[in-house]
Order: C-alpha cells, then sequence, then structure tokens
C-alpha cells in the first residue's frame, strides 16, 4: 500500500498538469494551467483520482472543492482553496469504529459490504417496498450476420468465458449472509425459445410474457447464477435478447465492462483478455485492512455524526400512499435522450459556470422534482461507484477490470430553491454541496443513518402497522457520466436496446443518467402507483425541457422565470388566435333553446319572467348595438348593473357583439373603476338605469332600457359622458 509523504500546500504547476493529464488520458501539453479544470473536463470520479493522485504524487490534501468553479491547474498548484462555510468536526463519537474486514482464503466465504447487505435485507418482502432485487434488466434486438443459431452459440460460449474470467460471477450468497465464490459451475447454458414459425399475434404474446417474466426477477442469493441470459428467435431474423443481473454482483461499471469484454469474445473467441491482478474479496479485503483507510473512516464518520443529524428526509412528492401501502414495489421506466450535440452544449455551459457534469445534472433532476411539489430542502441518496478509492491508489494494471459490486452511497442535502431565483446559483450551490459530502464518502450514506438510529440520536422511522423501518430518502441519483468511456456505447454491438429498467427495494424512484454513446440517456425508474397517472410522464418531460434550454440559451441560466412554469417550458408570445379548437361560445345555449323552445323560462325576478325568445332578442339587439360601435372580438365591455335580469340581459348582449365583458359593482368607488378601465383597455360601458358613477376620460357610457338592452336608435341620445 502507497504512503502519502507529508502534506504540504503547494506544488509545480507542471506537476498538477501531469497528474490532471493521467486521470484525464490527455497529453500534458494539451492542458491550459489557467483553463477551469471543469472546462477541461474533470468529472466526480476523475476529480477523485486526482486528489489521490496529488495527495501521493505531490504531498498535497486537497478538498474536492478545490477543483470547482474558477479552479484552474495553477491555482490547484498554489493550494488554493474556495472559501467555505465548514463547521468544524467534533471529536469522533467513542461508539463510532471502522469495521474490521475478515481475511478470507481463496473460496472461503468474506463479508458482504454495506451497500450489498442493504440489498439483501430488502429483498424481505415484509419490509416496506422489499420483496425485490436490485436487479438491472434490458431488452436488445440483434440481427445477426448468419445463422442465428451459430450466433447464439457464440454468445452462450463468450459469456461462459467470461464467468470463467470473473469470480464474482459466480458469487452466491449464504444462509450466515456472507458471500462466497465458486470455484466451477461448468458452462453456462443461453436458455431459448424458438418463434421463428409463430404467427405475429404469438411472438407478441411470448415477448410479452418473457418480460413480464424476467425484467423484475428476484433470483435466490444462495443458487447460482445471479445472473440471468436467455433468447428468443424471431420470424424476421432477429434474436431478441434478455439480459438481467442482479447488483449483489456486480455495479454500474462493472457491466459496461462485462459488455465491452463480452464484446472481445464473441469477436473473437480466441482472444485473450489481460489478466486480472486481484479479485474483489482481495481489493475490499485491502481496503479494510489499511491505516489509513482506516484513519479517513474515522474522520468520515464523525463528519457524518454530525451531518445525519439534520438531515432532511428525501422530498415530499406528491406520493399517493405511504410506502407500506404499495405492496411488493413494480417498476416502470420513463425514459428521454438528449442528442449528443445538445448534450455537448449542455456541460459545456455547465463547465464555463464551474460545474462538473454530474453535479450539473443532479441539480436539474432536484429543481424538476422541486416543481412538482418537493418544496422544502430534502435529501437525495446519490450512487457512486468508488472502485479507485478500493484500489487505494494501486496502479497495478488490470485493476480497473475487476467486476464486483464497489458501490457506495452519498446522502445529498438540496436547498430548497427560490422559485425567482437563477439556475446557475442553485445549481452551484448544490455541486459544491455533493462535492463536499463526496469528499467524506468512505462511509455511505446507509452507514451514516444506521450509526445515528443505533446511538439514539434520531428515531428510527418505522411502520405504524407493522414496526418495521420505513425508508426516509426512497429517491436516488444513479449517474453514469463518463463511465462508459468514449466511443459507442458497450452494447451498441448487442442491437438496439428496445427496453430497460431496474429494481431497487426501499426505492420509490431511481434516477439514472448516463452518456454511452455520446448521447444523454435519462431514466426515471418508478414504482407502479407511487404517483398518480400521468405524474411520472410529466416529471420526465419537464427535466427534460429544462435540460433543454439549459443546453441551448445562455439566458436560461439567469432567467428568473425558468422555474415558475412546473413544465419548464419557456414563455411564448400570445398570437391573434391563441385558442383556435376552443368550443361553442357562451351564448350558444341560450340562442339553441331560444329557438327549441321559445316560450320556456328564460329568467324569473319579482317584476315577471323573460321566456327564451325575449331574453335572445333583447341579446341580439345589444348585440347589434355595439357592433355598430365598431366593438367586436378582442374588446371588453364594461357592464355596471345590480345583479339581476338586467344585468345578465346586458351581459349576453355584449357576448353577441363578440367582446368581452368585465362586469363593475356599482358601490366601487371611482378610482377602482378607473384603475379596472386603464388595465383592460376599456373604451365603452354599458349603465342601467338608476347606476350613476364617475367614468374616466376616454370611456363611453350608454345607457341601457329597463330590461337591460341597448338598442342602436337609442345611441344619440342614451350615452353619458365620460369623466
Amino acid at each position: 500500500m502507497t504512503v502519502a509523504p507529508p502534506h504540504r500546500h503547494g506544488t509545480d504547476v507542471a506537476e498538477v498538469l501531469d497528474c490532471l493529464a493521467d486521470v484525464l488520458g490527455r497529453d500534458p501539453a494539451d492542458l491550459d494551467p489557467d483553463t477551469t479544470l471543469t472546462a477541461l473536463g474533470l468529472e466526480s470520479f476523475t476529480a477523485v483520482r486526482l486528489r489521490r493522485r496529488l495527495r501521493e504524487d505531490a504531498a498535497m490534501d486537497l478538498p474536492l472543492t478545490a477543483f470547482l468553479g474558477a479552479a484552474t491547474a495553477r491555482t490547484v498548484a498554489a493550494g488554493v482553496v474556495p472559501a467555505q462555510k465548514t463547521a468544524p468536526e467534533p471529536e469522533r463519537p467513542a461508539s463510532l469504529h471502522a469495521r474490521p474486514w475478515d481475511r478470507a482464503g481463496p473460496g472461503d466465504p468474506f463479508p458482504l459490504t454495506a451497500i450489498q447487505s442493504a440489498y439483501l435485507v430488502g429483498r424481505d418482502p415484509a419490509f416496506p417496498l422489499g420483496g425485490v432485487a436490485t436487479f438491472y434488466y434490458h431488452e436488445f434486438d440483434r440481427h445477426p450476420d448468419g445463422d442465428p443459431d451459430a450466433d447464439l452459440a457464440r454468445l452462450g460460449t463468450a459469456w461462459s468465458a467470461l464467468v470463467r474470467r470473473h469470480p464474482m460471477l459466480r458469487m452466491v450468497v449464504g444462509a450466515d449472509a456472507r458471500q462466497r465464490v465458486l470455484d466451477d459451475v461448468g458452462d453456462y447454458m443461453i436458455e431459448s425459445v424458438d418463434l421463428r414459425s409463430s404467427p405475429p399475434a404469438a411472438v407478441t404474446a411470448r415477448l410479452a410474457e418473457l418480460r413480464n417474466r424476467c425484467s423484475h426477477q428476484v433470483r435466490p442469493a444462495d443458487t447460482w447464477p445471479l445472473f440471468d441470459v436467455r433468447a428468443a428467435l424471431l420470424p424476421d431474423g432477429r434474436t431478441r435478447l434478455f439480459v438481467g443481473v442482479d447488483v449483489l454482483a456486480l455495479d454500474l461499471t462493472s457491466w459496461m465492462l462485462l459488455m465491452r469484454e463480452w464484446d472481445e469474445l464473441v469477436a473473437d473467441p480466441g482472444a485473450t483478455l489481460p489478466a486480472l491482478p486481484a479479485t474483489f474479496a482481495e481489493l475490499i479485503g485491502r481496503r479494510a485492512a489499511d491505516p489509513e483507510e482506516g484513519r479517513r473512516r474515522a474522520r468520515d464518520l464523525a463528519y457524518w455524526s454530525a451531518r445525519a443529524a439534520t438531515l432532511p428526509h428525501g422530498p415530499a412528492l406528491p406520493w399517493t400512499a405511504p410506502p407500506a401501502q404499495l405492496g411488493v414495489p413494480h417498476f416502470t421506466r420513463h425514459a428521454a435522450r438528449l442528442p449528443a450535440q445538445q448534450w455537448q452544449r449542455l456541460r459545456r455551459r455547465g463547465a464555463e459556470r464551474g460545474l462538473s457534469p454530474t453535479g450539473l445534472l443532479l441539480a436539474a433532476f432536484a429543481m424538476a422534482l422541486q416543481r412538482f411539489g418537493a418544496g422544502e430542502a430534502f435529501s437525495l441518496n446519490t450512487t457512486l461507484f468508488d472502485r479507485d478509492d478500493v484500489a487505494g491508489g494501486d496502479t497495478t494494471p488490470g485493476l480497473d477490470r475487476v467486476v464486483g459490486d464497489f458501490t457506495s452511497t452519498v446522502l445529498v442535502e438540496v436547498p430548497a430553491a427560490d422559485p425567482a431565483g437563477e439556475f446557475a446559483a442553485f445549481a452551484d450551490a448544490v455541486n459544491r454541496r455533493f462535492w463536499t459530502d463526496m469528499d467524506h464518502r468512505s462511509v455511505s450514506g446507509i452507514e451514516a443513518l444506521r450509526e445515528l438510529y443505533d446511538r439514539g440520536d434520531r428515531p428510527r422511522p418505522t411502520d405504524p402497522d407493522t414496526g418495521l423501518p420505513v425508508p426516509v430518502h426512497p429517491v436516488v441519483f444513479t449517474s453514469g457520466i463518463g463511465l462508459a468511456g468514449p466511443g459507442i456505447a458497450p452494447t451498441a454491438w448487442l442491437g438496439e436496446e428496445v427496453f430497460g429498467v431496474s429494481q431497487t427495494p426501499q426505492v420509490l424512484l431511481d434516477h439514472i443518467v448516463h452518456d454511452a454513446g455520446g448521447d444523454l440517456t435519462v431514466c426515471f425508474d418508478i414504482v407502479d402507483g407511487a404517483l398518480a397517472p400521468g405524474v411520472a410522464a410529466g416529471l420526465r418531460d419537464a427535466h427534460a425541457t429544462l435540460l433543454a434550454r439549459l443546453a441551448d440559451s445562455d439566458d436560461a441560466w439567469t432567467d428568473p422565470a425558468l422555474g415558475w412554469d412546473p413544465s419548464m417550458r419557456a414563455a411564448e408570445p400570445v398570437g391573434p388566435s391563441p385558442f383556435p379548437a376552443t368550443g361553442p361560445l357562451l351564448s350558444d345555449p341560450l340562442r339553441a333553446s331560444a329557438t327549441a323552445e321559445p316560450e320556456r323560462p328564460a329568467l324569473i325576478e319579482s317584476a315577471g319572467v323573460v321566456d327564451r325568445a325575449t331574453l335572445m332578442a333583447r341579446a341580439a339587439a345589444t348585440g347589434r348595438a355595439l357592433t355598430a360601435l365598431d366593438i367586436g372580438p378582442g374588446d371588453l365591455v364594461a357592464v355596471l348593473a345590480e345583479k339581476g335580469a338586467a344585468q345578465v340581459t346586458a351581459l349576453l348582449g355584449v357576448l353577441e357583439s363578440g367582446a368581452a365583458y368585465v362586469p363593475v359593482e356599482p358601490v366601487w368607488p371611482g378610482a377602482r373603476i378607473a384603475s379596472v378601465c386603464a388595465q383592460a383597455g376599456i373604451r365603452h360601458a354599458l349603465v342601467v338605469p338608476g347606476t350613476a358613477t364617475s367614468w374616466p376620460a376616454g370611456v363611453t357610457a350608454h345607457l341601457l332600457d329597463e330590461h337591460g338592452a341597448l338598442d342602436d336608435s337609442d345611441l344619440d341620445g342614451g350615452d353619458l359622458d365620460g369623466g
């Protein structure tokens, strides 16, 4: 294990550029020391590697936030740390200890990691939102070059080679909740169903049945394998592949690695892949035994001891029911895609503001949640794939090809967003909070809460009926940004992905972002029934709209109106016909009934009954009179009358002209009437006899008859002067 020399505060710029070039995979000569690190492409997981390299090669120990904002290689070399308000770290409570790791020989059982333990416990259907495995599932339509049967055989042979190569593909979990790797499991046979001679309806039904059976599997943890690969041979020559893996065995980075290696072995069955210098169990054990790691855990446990006690719960979205009432969850994916060029523009605009791509996407997700009801501050469970830390700085070739579940989680507090605030400022706050908390990632969010509850510093939330713990942070943010590496997506060789979904116990919503193949893919995997119909799709669409606006416009980043509309759409000018598909006019029902039943009563008042034909005739007369005054669609007419038959007649008369009415109460003071007329642009008013008021200049008042009608023959003598 590499031991870092004593820390110092500054170093040479060239040394920083060498470290930066190494983690970014670039030539130091191509890196400008005065360009911001985020603009050069530094991401959250590469920042972790940069910090480690600087600590080991240059004896510099900077917080991750030193790489954000306007940070450059030159500021890093000078040891410049951005000012921030941080509470002093409390003394570590005696109850907090780094958990030991049992040394195990080859084939011996070894402990589950904290995240693996949580996944295993979550399988128990007794727990709210339990009864599911943490399962990644994808379907691909493959077009074999040649015989589909021979192609399927090559796929199976190559997969079996991967099983022999990677111990965690032979892993099971025993009744003692310890994992062990089986020595020899034989060749893996890809189960297939031949639908090449089936009619279309039968093919559709069978594919739906396979999806239903395969997508939400809970494979026995103590029985190999913890993955499932099968196929359906279709009439048009396609092969539908169904691929699912339990995350107990491997994480998202490992999944992408496996897909690339599977491609290599299918293309060349005789290919020799690089040797693996260590196993997952060895790397995890090595980290647990590292004294430096022990000191780091002690520091991070103390940090979380203070932080976790005040962390808010997850976002209070408009959930339809408490988690315990939703039963065993079934997830549905709502996905969107940002094309590669638009995604690059979004990254560039974020980098110009000192934001990492993951931090930017985290902030956009948080804003969408707040606009859909989260409101106050909340915490998100963010998923990290921390294999570089597991390797402990070991640069032995091949460690990046080790497969396993290196997942950890960090609870990130998101502040309440000011609806009139700028997205740029909100994103900067979220980004810095994320990177600050990530600096203490050796203790996962799961461990932080467990320590908190075990010490009694905060009551453990439980279901009132069962007494079992309920999830308080059921919304997850999972970023795979940069994990796939450059070039085409790791699964592109398999064919077109036609379906995908993930499941996680104790989770209501898992938001997954990744940029494999250049495009940005955004997935909302949501428990069915957790949100009212249409809300999940609306949340997905609003989030996609927000990302597109931020990618395409600099103004959106500082637009205070950005967050007022939950849909995130930009304001659009209202044209001359803003509602082209409107329904019938308000007066149409009266007109129809006056024709069909002219003598039926329309208005009943103390003075008598007004039938429908009479009411329609009076309204039509008013309409003709207003039309003669050049009043029509787009105009507003004030109507001053007490509530009664005369007022109704006058209002209907205004509608007959095509204009709209503005009711004015006779008791209103003149100043209020003047204000209403000015704001509405009113030029004409209808006044019932017996009501008098002072009208502002520019408004012509027309006196109605005792029935509330205006006749064009009365216009010459019926006008009242404005003023």
